[in-house]
């Protein structure tokens, strides 16, 4: 999926879930990195020389509480990063792309369960700029 539909997307279900306790917020992340060689040497910069859009992301999410005890968070994405997240996405590079995590999420009086497609297996190697603590 194109970023541009990405996009339209993310439009679309903003004005859909508008005042019905979801959120939504966006981020963009650009790089521009100077070197003389042709690939860059960091980990999801890939180019040299040239202003790139390493991602785009747009969130929206609806928070558990006590009147309705599930949520829902669903980021959607596209950019150079994200073709390079998925690279071995076992549904194939470009199937899932869109959708960098989308979960269900369950909170009860001790317990909160997540459940759905997450953007790493773990949770600590979050590799988009907006949650990355690194």
């Amino acid at each position: 999926m194109k970023l541009w539909s990405v996009l339209i997307l993310s439009a679309a279900c903003t004005m859909a879930f508008a005042g019905q306790d979801w959120s939504t917020n966006a981020t963009v992340d650009l790089y521009y990195q100077f070197g003389p060689g042709r690939l860059a040497g960091r980990g999801l910069d890939t180019k040299t020389n040239k202003l790139t859009l390493g991602s785009a992301v747009v969130r929206f999410k609806k928070t558990s509480s006590q009147k309705s005890p599930f949520g829902a968070t669903i980021d959607l994405a596209g950019g150079d990063s994200i073709d390079l997240v998925n690279t071995l996405e076992p549904g194939g590079a470009d199937k899932y792309k869109a959708v960098q995590q989308g979960y269900l999420t369950f909170s009860g009086k001790d317990v909160t369960v997540d459940l759905g497609k997450f953007n790493s297996w773990l949770g600590y190697e979050y590799t988009l700029p907006s949650d990355n603590l690194n």
